[in-house]
């Protein structure tokens, strides 16, 4: 993924004043929170600026000077957010031009940087607390029963944004069990996130809910394709799974000193249980492989992965790791040519490295 967003970064925020909002009332709607602070939000984290980067550690310096200035400015927006969590309730407005929507995705670049800023500084346990500040936002943007489409579709994509800053999080977590220690990820904090992860809605539920009853008119509309939504759907919750996948392999290497060779040893004591994938035979659920050596530096390559996007086979790149959704094989060719061959996620930080020209990108899943 490729971060190439048109606003500029605007430095002179760097001596914004940080203040603590008030908080809220027991009753209060969190969506008023999460506006007020869209509306205060300073747009110059990296994800809102020109730059072009990877998704992963280390960051170039202009990154870095654009997220120093942003998390310098946007301290109130920050603490509006964290309060909104304490709420599990948000009257959205009534505005058939959804510009609160647009609104909201601005906030979630600003919340998935702060993310980053926060683990690249070392401090995992705060990085992974504005990951949860995505997924409940995420959630209250899509509450039980679905009834907006525009607003599901614009939760799955705040949920996708959370999941890739918590892959590329947890791919170097620090774990540990003291409960003194509030640095790094406590193991019972990381425990939960998997539960939370896994506490999904049925893709074909949300879609009765948005469309009624297989068969009826709102299947057919003209400006609505039930296949995409429900790809869409799917998508969000496989992210959901994959990230939770990845911190269950964590969580095992932190007590065995070693990765899995193979899900059943994540399950039950990890991970309650391994879902079907929704791109599968209907009895294939999602996977994982450790890659013996397959690291540039020799060590072993843990990966998660779902099929989808796999019509030509199942493949992974090994020119570079990945933490987000993508399509092909990485050649220079349109996205519908490329070979697609399904969706791995790497669990551990490695660099990419260089494959001589005409070699291959990709390696096939053994």
């Amino acid at each position: 993924m490729r971060a190439q967003i048109k606003i500029a970064l605007m430095t002179a925020f760097l001596a914004f004043p940080h203040y603590a909002a008030d908080p809220p009332k027991p009753a209060e709607n969190a969506a008023e929170l999460y506006l007020r602070a869209a509306e205060i939000r300073k747009p110059i984290s990296p994800s809102e600026t020109n730059l072009v980067y990877a998704d992963f550690p280390p960051f170039p310096k202009a990154w870095q000077e654009a997220s120093e200035a942003a998390w310098a400015a946007n301290g109130p927006m920050r603490d509006l957010v964290r309060q909104a969590r304490l709420l599990d309730h948000a009257d959205w407005p009534d505005d058939p031009q959804t510009k609160y929507l647009n609104l909201l995705r601005g906030l979630t670049n600003e919340i998935a940087d702060a993310a980053l800023h926060e683990s690249v500084h070392h401090r995992a346990a705060a990085a992974i607390e504005f990951v949860r500040d995505e997924l409940h936002l995420a959630k209250l943007l899509d509450p039980k029963p679905s009834r907006s489409l525009l607003r599901v579709l614009v939760s799955a994509g705040i949920n996708a944004s959370a999941c890739n800053r918590l892959m590329v999080i947890t791919a170097d977590v620090p774990l540990t069990n003291d409960d003194k220690n509030s640095v790094d990820l406590n193991v019972r904090a990381a425990r939960q996130l998997i539960a939370d992860l896994m506490d999904q809605r049925d893709a074909n539920q949300q879609m009765v809910e948005l469309l009624g009853p297989k068969g009826s008119p709102g299947w057919s509309k003209p400006n609505q394709s039930p296949e995409r939504m429900l790809e869409t759907i799917n998508r969000c919750n496989a992210e959901r799974t994959l990230a939770a996948m990845s911190l269950a392999c964590h969580l095992y290497h932190f007590d065995k000193g070693a990765w899995p060779t193979s899900l059943e040893q994540l399950v039950p004591n990890y991970i309650a249980k391994v879902p079907l994938d929704p791109w599968g035979d209907g009895k294939q659920t999602f996977g994982y492989v450790l890659i013996k050596g397959g690291r540039p530096d020799g060590g072993d390559r843990p990966l998660v992965y779902d099929r989808c996007y796999s019509r030509d086979g199942m493949f992974y790149r090994i020119d570079e790791p990945q933490y987000g959704f993508y399509v092909g094989d990485g050649s220079s060719l349109p996205a519908i040519q490329r070979k697609q061959g399904g969706q791995f996620r790497d669990v551990t930080l490695w660099q990419p490295r260089t494959i001589p020209p005409g070699q291959p990108t990709v390696a096939p899943l053994p």
